[in-house]
Protein backbone atom coordinates (compact mmCIF):
# COMPACT_ATOMS: atom_id res chain seq x y z
CA UNK A 1 0.00 0.00 0.00
CA UNK A 2 2.78 2.19 0.89
CA UNK A 3 4.50 2.00 -2.03
CA UNK A 4 1.71 3.01 -3.84
CA UNK A 5 1.37 5.74 -2.21
CA UNK A 6 5.24 7.09 -1.84
CA UNK A 7 5.48 8.22 -5.71
CA UNK A 8 1.97 10.35 -4.98
CA UNK A 9 2.58 13.81 -5.77
CA UNK A 10 0.56 15.46 -2.65
CA UNK A 11 1.13 18.31 -0.71
CA UNK A 12 2.36 18.92 2.51
CA UNK A 13 0.01 20.31 4.56
CA UNK A 14 -3.97 19.82 4.07
CA UNK A 15 -3.98 16.19 2.86
CA UNK A 16 -7.38 14.62 3.99
CA UNK A 17 -7.28 10.93 3.26
CA UNK A 18 -10.85 8.60 3.39
CA UNK A 19 -10.08 5.15 3.73
CA UNK A 20 -13.91 3.07 3.29
CA UNK A 21 -14.41 -0.78 3.07
CA UNK A 22 -13.56 -3.68 4.55
CA UNK A 23 -9.74 -3.36 4.34
CA UNK A 24 -10.24 0.01 5.16
CA UNK A 25 -7.66 -0.11 7.82
CA UNK A 26 -4.81 -1.83 6.09
CA UNK A 27 -5.02 0.83 3.95
CA UNK A 28 -5.29 3.35 6.47
CA UNK A 29 -2.34 2.13 8.11
CA UNK A 30 -0.24 2.26 4.34
CA UNK A 31 -1.44 6.10 4.09
CA UNK A 32 0.20 6.77 7.69
CA UNK A 33 3.23 4.80 6.57
CA UNK A 34 3.53 7.15 3.22
CA UNK A 35 2.14 10.31 4.51
CA UNK A 36 2.85 10.35 8.55
CA UNK A 37 -0.92 11.69 8.55
CA UNK A 38 -1.28 10.09 12.83
CA UNK A 39 -0.20 13.52 15.11
CA UNK A 40 0.26 15.92 11.84
CA UNK A 41 -1.76 19.02 12.42
CA UNK A 42 -2.18 20.21 8.80
CA UNK A 43 -3.16 16.09 7.66
CA UNK A 44 -6.53 13.87 8.27
CA UNK A 45 -7.68 10.68 7.93
CA UNK A 46 -11.46 9.58 8.14
CA UNK A 47 -11.69 5.36 8.14
CA UNK A 48 -15.01 3.76 7.95
CA UNK A 49 -14.75 0.25 8.78
CA UNK A 50 -16.31 -2.69 9.81
CA UNK A 51 -16.18 -3.75 13.54
CA UNK A 52 -13.24 -6.09 13.22
CA UNK A 53 -11.35 -2.73 12.88
CA UNK A 54 -7.91 -3.00 14.44
CA UNK A 55 -7.60 0.67 16.64
CA UNK A 56 -3.52 1.32 16.01
CA UNK A 57 -4.27 5.00 14.54
CA UNK A 58 -7.11 5.88 16.99
CA UNK A 59 -5.64 7.35 19.55
CA UNK A 60 -4.45 10.86 17.41
CA UNK A 61 -6.47 13.79 16.90
CA UNK A 62 -5.87 13.92 13.12
CA UNK A 63 -7.69 10.22 13.08
CA UNK A 64 -11.12 9.65 12.93
CA UNK A 65 -12.47 5.73 12.85
CA UNK A 66 -16.45 5.33 12.46
CA UNK A 67 -16.76 1.58 12.69
CA UNK A 68 -20.03 0.84 10.33
CA UNK A 69 -22.37 -2.05 9.05
CA UNK A 70 -21.88 -4.85 6.64
CA UNK A 71 -23.12 -6.27 4.69
CA UNK A 72 -26.95 -4.69 5.48
CA UNK A 73 -26.30 -0.87 6.28
CA UNK A 74 -27.84 0.61 9.22
CA UNK A 75 -27.74 3.80 11.23
CA UNK A 76 -24.12 3.68 11.58
CA UNK A 77 -23.96 3.78 7.52
CA UNK A 78 -25.89 6.98 7.83
CA UNK A 79 -23.76 8.31 10.14
CA UNK A 80 -20.86 7.24 8.29
CA UNK A 81 -22.57 8.64 5.39
CA UNK A 82 -23.22 12.53 7.36
CA UNK A 83 -19.52 12.21 8.69
CA UNK A 84 -17.95 12.04 5.08
CA UNK A 85 -20.16 14.71 3.40
CA UNK A 86 -18.69 16.54 6.25
CA UNK A 87 -15.32 16.25 6.29
CA UNK A 88 -15.02 16.80 2.65
CA UNK A 89 -16.92 20.08 3.03
CA UNK A 90 -15.29 21.26 6.24
CA UNK A 91 -11.49 20.85 4.57
CA UNK A 92 -10.24 24.43 3.03
CA UNK A 93 -10.29 24.91 -0.74
CA UNK A 94 -6.78 24.08 -0.84
CA UNK A 95 -6.68 20.64 0.28
CA UNK A 96 -5.96 17.46 -1.60
CA UNK A 97 -7.58 14.09 -0.98
CA UNK A 98 -6.81 10.96 -1.35
CA UNK A 99 -9.47 8.15 -1.10
CA UNK A 100 -8.57 4.44 -0.43
CA UNK A 101 -11.43 2.29 -1.54
CA UNK A 102 -12.75 -1.46 -0.93
CA UNK A 103 -15.38 -3.85 -1.57
CA UNK A 104 -17.52 -3.37 1.99
CA UNK A 105 -18.12 0.32 1.08
CA UNK A 106 -21.56 0.24 -0.24
CA UNK A 107 -23.08 -1.25 2.87
CA UNK A 108 -20.34 0.71 5.29
CA UNK A 109 -21.39 4.41 4.11
CA UNK A 110 -24.36 6.15 2.83
CA UNK A 111 -26.79 9.47 1.95
CA UNK A 112 -29.99 8.54 1.11
CA UNK A 113 -31.66 9.98 -2.49
CA UNK A 114 -34.61 12.21 -1.11
CA UNK A 115 -37.68 10.07 -0.51
CA UNK A 116 -35.82 6.92 0.69
CA UNK A 117 -35.62 6.11 4.23
CA UNK A 118 -33.87 3.26 6.07
CA UNK A 119 -35.62 1.23 5.92
CA UNK A 120 -36.29 1.19 2.38
CA UNK A 121 -32.55 0.57 1.68
CA UNK A 122 -32.42 -1.96 4.28
CA UNK A 123 -35.35 -4.07 2.14
CA UNK A 124 -33.37 -3.25 -1.03
CA UNK A 125 -30.21 -4.87 0.13
CA UNK A 126 -31.60 -7.78 1.96
CA UNK A 127 -33.58 -8.27 -1.52
CA UNK A 128 -30.31 -7.88 -3.88
CA UNK A 129 -27.90 -9.84 -1.91
CA UNK A 130 -30.52 -13.14 -2.38
CA UNK A 131 -31.67 -12.19 -5.47
CA UNK A 132 -29.19 -14.08 -7.48
CA UNK A 133 -28.08 -10.90 -9.86
CA UNK A 134 -24.57 -10.01 -10.44
CA UNK A 135 -23.36 -7.15 -9.10
CA UNK A 136 -22.85 -4.77 -11.31
CA UNK A 137 -27.11 -4.68 -11.57
CA UNK A 138 -27.05 -4.53 -7.41
CA UNK A 139 -24.76 -1.89 -7.88
CA UNK A 140 -27.00 -0.37 -10.55
CA UNK A 141 -29.90 -0.10 -8.02
CA UNK A 142 -27.84 0.94 -5.16
CA UNK A 143 -26.87 3.84 -7.35
CA UNK A 144 -30.45 4.77 -7.73
CA UNK A 145 -31.21 5.16 -3.33
CA UNK A 146 -28.02 7.20 -3.09
CA UNK A 147 -26.78 10.61 -3.13
CA UNK A 148 -23.07 9.73 -3.16
CA UNK A 149 -23.26 6.53 -5.47
CA UNK A 150 -22.09 6.47 -8.65
CA UNK A 151 -19.99 9.27 -8.86
CA UNK A 152 -22.24 11.55 -6.60
CA UNK A 153 -19.58 12.51 -4.22
CA UNK A 154 -17.75 14.01 -6.68
CA UNK A 155 -20.25 17.43 -6.40
CA UNK A 156 -18.52 17.54 -2.91
CA UNK A 157 -15.04 18.03 -3.65
CA UNK A 158 -16.28 20.94 -5.68
CA UNK A 159 -12.86 21.02 -7.93
CA UNK A 160 -10.41 19.82 -5.64
CA UNK A 161 -7.58 17.49 -6.10
CA UNK A 162 -8.30 14.07 -5.83
CA UNK A 163 -6.47 10.63 -5.95
CA UNK A 164 -8.20 6.92 -5.89
CA UNK A 165 -6.73 4.22 -5.00
CA UNK A 166 -9.02 0.79 -4.88
CA UNK A 167 -8.67 -2.76 -4.33
CA UNK A 168 -11.02 -4.33 -6.40
CA UNK A 169 -13.65 -6.94 -5.58
CA UNK A 170 -15.46 -6.95 -8.98
CA UNK A 171 -14.62 -8.96 -12.01
CA UNK A 172 -13.29 -6.79 -15.17
CA UNK A 173 -12.00 -4.61 -12.58
CA UNK A 174 -14.44 -1.37 -12.89
CA UNK A 175 -14.09 1.26 -10.21
CA UNK A 176 -17.71 2.47 -10.95
CA UNK A 177 -18.17 -1.06 -9.65
CA UNK A 178 -16.25 -0.59 -6.89
CA UNK A 179 -17.98 0.00 -3.60
CA UNK A 180 -20.81 1.07 -5.75
CA UNK A 181 -18.47 3.68 -7.47
CA UNK A 182 -18.55 6.70 -4.75
CA UNK A 183 -15.84 8.83 -7.19
CA UNK A 184 -16.85 7.43 -10.81
CA UNK A 185 -20.09 7.85 -12.50
CA UNK A 186 -21.01 5.18 -14.37
CA UNK A 187 -19.97 4.27 -17.57
CA UNK A 188 -23.61 4.07 -18.68
CA UNK A 189 -26.42 5.79 -16.95
CA UNK A 190 -28.98 4.16 -17.66
CA UNK A 191 -30.42 1.21 -15.27
CA UNK A 192 -32.13 -1.76 -16.22
CA UNK A 193 -34.96 -2.72 -13.81
CA UNK A 194 -36.66 -5.34 -15.67
CA UNK A 195 -35.58 -7.82 -13.41
CA UNK A 196 -36.45 -5.92 -9.65
CA UNK A 197 -39.65 -5.83 -8.31
CA UNK A 198 -42.22 -2.82 -8.94
CA UNK A 199 -41.97 -1.85 -5.39
CA UNK A 200 -37.87 -1.38 -6.09
CA UNK A 201 -38.90 0.00 -9.10
CA UNK A 202 -40.96 2.65 -7.94
CA UNK A 203 -37.65 4.11 -5.37
CA UNK A 204 -35.44 4.07 -8.25
CA UNK A 205 -37.69 6.07 -10.74
CA UNK A 206 -36.98 9.64 -9.29
CA UNK A 207 -33.14 9.11 -8.84
CA UNK A 208 -31.70 8.16 -11.94
CA UNK A 209 -29.38 11.35 -12.41
CA UNK A 210 -25.87 10.62 -13.52
CA UNK A 211 -23.06 12.97 -12.55
CA UNK A 212 -20.17 14.37 -14.10
CA UNK A 213 -16.51 14.77 -13.04
CA UNK A 214 -13.56 12.66 -13.44
CA UNK A 215 -10.76 12.19 -10.57
CA UNK A 216 -7.59 10.24 -11.04
CA UNK A 217 -8.16 6.11 -10.21
CA UNK A 218 -5.49 3.70 -9.63
CA UNK A 219 -6.56 -0.10 -9.38
CA UNK A 220 -3.78 -1.52 -6.69
CA UNK A 221 -5.05 -5.26 -6.04
CA UNK A 222 -6.89 -7.69 -7.86
CA UNK A 223 -8.42 -10.93 -7.74
CA UNK A 224 -5.84 -12.04 -10.73
CA UNK A 225 -2.93 -10.68 -7.92
CA UNK A 226 -3.90 -13.56 -5.42
CA UNK A 227 -4.45 -15.86 -8.03
CA UNK A 228 -0.92 -15.45 -9.19
CA UNK A 229 0.52 -15.14 -6.23
CA UNK A 230 -0.99 -18.87 -5.28
CA UNK A 231 1.04 -20.10 -8.52
CA UNK A 232 4.63 -19.04 -7.46
CA UNK A 233 3.64 -20.60 -3.98
CA UNK A 234 3.17 -24.00 -5.43
CA UNK A 235 4.83 -24.00 -8.17
CA UNK A 236 7.64 -23.98 -5.36
CA UNK A 237 6.20 -26.55 -3.42
CA UNK A 238 5.92 -29.14 -5.98
CA UNK A 239 2.96 -28.39 -7.86
CA UNK A 240 1.88 -28.56 -11.12
CA UNK A 241 -0.67 -25.75 -11.26
CA UNK A 242 -3.78 -25.36 -13.83
CA UNK A 243 -5.98 -21.97 -13.43
CA UNK A 244 -8.83 -21.70 -14.77
CA UNK A 245 -9.01 -19.93 -18.72
CA UNK A 246 -11.84 -17.78 -17.17
CA UNK A 247 -13.20 -15.97 -14.32
CA UNK A 248 -15.36 -18.13 -11.44
CA UNK A 249 -18.58 -16.45 -11.49
CA UNK A 250 -22.50 -16.94 -12.27
CA UNK A 251 -25.22 -19.11 -10.62
CA UNK A 252 -23.47 -21.16 -8.00
CA UNK A 253 -24.90 -24.28 -9.21
CA UNK A 254 -23.71 -24.11 -12.80
CA UNK A 255 -20.17 -23.05 -11.20
CA UNK A 256 -20.09 -26.50 -9.19
CA UNK A 257 -21.28 -28.44 -12.05
CA UNK A 258 -18.32 -26.97 -14.17
CA UNK A 259 -15.67 -27.33 -11.39
CA UNK A 260 -16.84 -30.91 -10.83
CA UNK A 261 -16.15 -31.89 -14.40
CA UNK A 262 -12.67 -30.37 -14.39
CA UNK A 263 -11.11 -32.14 -11.60
CA UNK A 264 -13.03 -35.35 -11.14
CA UNK A 265 -11.16 -37.08 -13.83
CA UNK A 266 -8.02 -34.99 -13.64
CA UNK A 267 -4.38 -35.34 -13.95
CA UNK A 268 -2.38 -34.67 -10.72
CA UNK A 269 -1.88 -31.25 -9.71
CA UNK A 270 -3.63 -27.92 -8.43
CA UNK A 271 -6.45 -26.23 -9.88
CA UNK A 272 -7.20 -22.97 -9.10
CA UNK A 273 -10.33 -20.63 -10.14
CA UNK A 274 -10.59 -17.18 -8.79
CA UNK A 275 -14.23 -14.84 -9.08
CA UNK A 276 -17.32 -14.91 -7.41
CA UNK A 277 -20.21 -16.74 -7.62
CA UNK A 278 -24.31 -15.88 -7.06
CA UNK A 279 -26.97 -17.34 -4.98
CA UNK A 280 -30.69 -17.18 -4.96
CA UNK A 281 -31.52 -17.27 -1.17
CA UNK A 282 -34.57 -18.08 0.21
CA UNK A 283 -36.60 -15.70 2.62
CA UNK A 284 -35.07 -17.27 5.55
CA UNK A 285 -31.89 -18.61 4.97
CA UNK A 286 -29.61 -21.20 7.20
CA UNK A 287 -25.92 -20.37 7.95
CA UNK A 288 -23.34 -19.78 5.05
CA UNK A 289 -22.34 -17.77 2.26
CA UNK A 290 -21.59 -18.36 -1.47
CA UNK A 291 -18.68 -20.35 -0.61
CA UNK A 292 -19.70 -22.58 1.79
CA UNK A 293 -22.43 -23.23 -0.78
CA UNK A 294 -20.08 -23.63 -3.57
CA UNK A 295 -18.01 -26.25 -1.12
CA UNK A 296 -21.14 -28.44 -0.50
CA UNK A 297 -22.25 -28.59 -3.69
CA UNK A 298 -18.88 -30.41 -4.61
CA UNK A 299 -18.62 -32.13 -1.53
CA UNK A 300 -21.74 -34.15 -2.84
CA UNK A 301 -20.12 -34.18 -6.41
CA UNK A 302 -16.97 -35.79 -4.76
CA UNK A 303 -18.97 -38.04 -2.22
CA UNK A 304 -16.99 -41.19 -1.64
CA UNK A 305 -13.94 -39.97 -3.98
CA UNK A 306 -10.35 -40.45 -2.67
CA UNK A 307 -7.49 -38.25 -3.20
CA UNK A 308 -9.63 -34.72 -3.98
CA UNK A 309 -9.38 -32.16 -1.75
CA UNK A 310 -11.36 -28.82 -2.49
CA UNK A 311 -10.73 -25.44 -0.82
CA UNK A 312 -13.82 -22.60 -1.10
CA UNK A 313 -12.95 -18.91 0.40
CA UNK A 314 -13.36 -15.14 0.49
CA UNK A 315 -10.44 -13.54 0.34
CA UNK A 316 -11.85 -10.98 2.94
CA UNK A 317 -12.35 -13.66 5.56
CA UNK A 318 -16.05 -14.14 5.86
CA UNK A 319 -19.04 -15.62 3.44
CA UNK A 320 -22.05 -14.61 3.56
CA UNK A 321 -24.25 -14.54 6.75
CA UNK A 322 -20.94 -15.90 8.88
CA UNK A 323 -18.13 -15.17 10.39
CA UNK A 324 -16.52 -18.09 8.48
CA UNK A 325 -14.14 -17.49 5.67
CA UNK A 326 -15.41 -20.85 3.87
CA UNK A 327 -14.72 -24.61 3.68
CA UNK A 328 -12.18 -26.93 2.89
CA UNK A 329 -14.23 -29.81 1.98
CA UNK A 330 -13.40 -33.65 0.41
CA UNK A 331 -14.98 -37.15 -0.70
CA UNK A 332 -15.74 -38.09 2.95
CA UNK A 333 -17.49 -34.45 3.88
CA UNK A 334 -21.33 -36.03 3.32
CA UNK A 335 -20.27 -38.91 5.03
CA UNK A 336 -19.42 -36.81 8.20
CA UNK A 337 -21.70 -34.73 8.38
CA UNK A 338 -24.80 -37.60 8.02
CA UNK A 339 -22.52 -39.18 10.83
CA UNK A 340 -23.37 -36.26 12.91
CA UNK A 341 -27.06 -35.83 12.09
CA UNK A 342 -26.84 -33.23 9.17
CA UNK A 343 -28.75 -33.95 6.02
CA UNK A 344 -27.10 -32.79 3.03
CA UNK A 345 -29.56 -32.71 0.58
CA UNK A 346 -32.21 -30.33 3.22
CA UNK A 347 -28.84 -28.11 4.23
CA UNK A 348 -28.03 -27.16 0.05
CA UNK A 349 -32.10 -26.59 -0.09
CA UNK A 350 -32.21 -24.49 2.96
CA UNK A 351 -28.98 -22.82 1.99
CA UNK A 352 -27.80 -24.13 5.03
CA UNK A 353 -24.48 -25.17 3.83
CA UNK A 354 -22.47 -23.72 6.99
CA UNK A 355 -24.75 -25.68 9.36
CA UNK A 356 -23.99 -29.25 7.90
CA UNK A 357 -20.35 -27.75 7.23
CA UNK A 358 -20.14 -27.36 11.02
CA UNK A 359 -21.22 -31.04 11.87
CA UNK A 360 -18.44 -32.45 9.24
CA UNK A 361 -15.77 -30.52 10.76
CA UNK A 362 -15.16 -28.85 6.97
CA UNK A 363 -15.31 -24.97 7.99
CA UNK A 364 -12.35 -22.76 7.79
CA UNK A 365 -12.74 -19.66 10.08
CA UNK A 366 -9.39 -17.04 9.32
CA UNK A 367 -11.05 -14.42 10.66
CA UNK A 368 -10.67 -10.92 8.68
CA UNK A 369 -7.68 -10.37 6.53
CA UNK A 370 -7.44 -6.83 6.12
CA UNK A 371 -8.24 -6.92 1.80
CA UNK A 372 -10.81 -8.09 -0.05
CA UNK A 373 -10.48 -9.34 -3.84
CA UNK A 374 -13.22 -11.93 -4.43
CA UNK A 375 -13.39 -15.07 -3.87
CA UNK A 376 -10.49 -18.37 -4.37
CA UNK A 377 -11.43 -22.04 -5.03
CA UNK A 378 -8.40 -24.51 -4.90
CA UNK A 379 -8.74 -27.77 -5.57
CA UNK A 380 -5.81 -30.49 -5.13
CA UNK A 381 -6.22 -33.49 -7.10
CA UNK A 382 -3.90 -36.65 -5.59
CA UNK A 383 -2.41 -39.70 -7.71
CA UNK A 384 -4.71 -42.48 -5.87
CA UNK A 385 -3.58 -46.20 -6.90
CA UNK A 386 -5.97 -48.41 -8.67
Amino acid sequence: MASHLSDAPVAADNLYVVAIGKAACSMALGADDAFGIAGHQGKALLLIGRDDCAAPLNSFASVQTLISSHPLPDQRSLAAGDALVHFLEQAPATAEFVFLLSGGASALVEVLADGVILSDLQRANHWLLGSGLPIQTINQVRRCLSKIKGGKLLANLRGRVCRVLLISDVMGDDPGMIGSGLLTPPSDARVDLTAVPEWLQSLCAANTDAPNGLVETSIIARNGDAVEAIVAYATKQGFTVTVAPEMLGGDVETAAGHIAGVVLNADPGLYLWGGETTVQLPDTPGRGGRNQHLGLLLAQHMKGRAGITLMCVGTDGSDGNSDDTGTIVDGGTVARGHAHGGNVDNAIRRFDSGGFLALSGDLVNTGPTGTNVMDLVMVVVEHVDA
